[in-house]
């Protein structure tokens, strides 16, 4: 990891309004190290307008390309990614496996 520390907020804006807003103090930079196979079977949500997360300890994210013009994030507790570099098993829930745990 890297020692320079750059408080940054960045705006993701394209040819029409902003869509996008992150706030970041990135402590450094580093290759995620490890694949991971998202199944087509992978539970997924649409969110209304407005839908945030916000963690209370160090985190780990990666922006994935969507295309020329998309993005995606993937984020994670730093914990979550200790483990999954140590080679912790990864497993993806699907919508049937979702929709049972909690009863929908």
């Amino acid at each position: 990891m890297k020692n320079k520390n750059e408080n940054v907020n960045v705006e993701m804006v394209g040819d029409g309004p902003v869509n996008i807003k992150f706030t970041q103090y990135i402590l450094g930079m580093f290759r995620f190290g490890r694949q991971i196979v998202v199944s087509p079977k992978a539970n997924a949500f649409f969110n209304k307008v407005g839908y945030s997360v916000k963690y209370y300890v160090d985190s780990v994210s990666v922006t994935i390309g969507i295309g020329k013009d998309h993005t995606a994030e993937l984020t994670m507790t730093k914990e979550a990614w200790n483990a999954l570099k140590a080679g912790d098993e990864v497993h993806i829930s699907t919508t049937q496996e979702f929709k049972k745990k909690f009863k929908l």
